[in-house]
């Protein structure tokens, strides 16, 4: 049978998945961080400023959400810049995918303090205007045609990288549950017009939940690295 890129694909998911870099389980530890993470959005909720809005944490760039989220997009950062330290250390071929996760998790740390895609955004909603292209269709800005856009960028390189993802157990697993909550964050914060007090919660918490997996996602591929070179593992 003719050997097409389809096939040589599926034949090296197959591989992957038959040769899978097993990683001492971390259930627990996820466990533990969805439930503080229901915790500490109950807190947002409740523990706001007087005479404002349940919401006042999850709309504000400073709110303890936005925090929280940048912390957790920071650490993923750091442990796959740590990954890619060991693999390139050790001449594995996957440090090139652990240093460009660094490269998209360091970005979407900065986005999430500086609000780069809102620049983007409002830059887009400017030209738009200049040439009578005002009309976002279904969307309510251009923030969140630039938002769909990182999850159109993101999709791809999953795809692209799934045989190498599969090799490291349940790191596949907790990149597709982030992009779970990215899609639930972008479906609210797209077509919820007007937005109210309830949707920005479920829209900022989804976000939140999205940056949690993906920090988990990054301990995940900083243990399979370390695992990779243990023969004891």
């Amino acid at each position: 049978m003719k050997n097409t890129p389809i096939r040589r694909y599926k034949k090296r998911l197959e591989m992957a998945l038959d040769n899978r870099i097993v990683i001492p389980s971390t259930r627990s530890v996820m466990f533990i961080a969805v439930i503080f993470l229901l915790f500490y959005i109950f807190l947002s909720v409740v523990l706001r400023p007087k005479n404002t809005e349940a919401d006042y944490h999850f709309i504000h760039e400073q709110g303890a959400i936005t925090a929280l989220s940048a912390i957790f997009m920071a650490m993923a950062t750091g442990m796959a810049y740590a990954a890619y330290f060991i693999a390139k250390q050790r001449g594995n071929s996957d440090r090139y995918l652990w240093i460009l996760f660094a490269l998209a998790f360091g970005y979407l740390t900065l986005d999430e303090l500086l609000e780069i895609h809102e620049f983007f955004g409002g830059l887009m909603n400017l030209v738009s205007g200049m040439i009578g292209m005002e009309d976002t269709g279904i969307f309510r800005n251009w923030n969140d045609v630039v938002v769909i856009a990182y999850g159109v960028v993101a999709l791809a390189f999953f795809l692209y990288y799934l045989p190498a993802i599969l090799r490291y157990s349940v790191l596949g697993e907790r990149l597709a549950v982030a992009g779970v909550f990215f899609v639930i964050h972008t479906v609210i914060d797209s077509v919820s017009e007007p937005q109210t007090v309830n949707s920005v919660i479920l829209e900022e918490s989804a976000k939140l939940y999205c940056a949690l997996f993906l920090a988990l996602s990054g301990f995940s591929a900083l243990l399979g690295v370390i695992f990779q070179g243990n023969p004891n593992r």
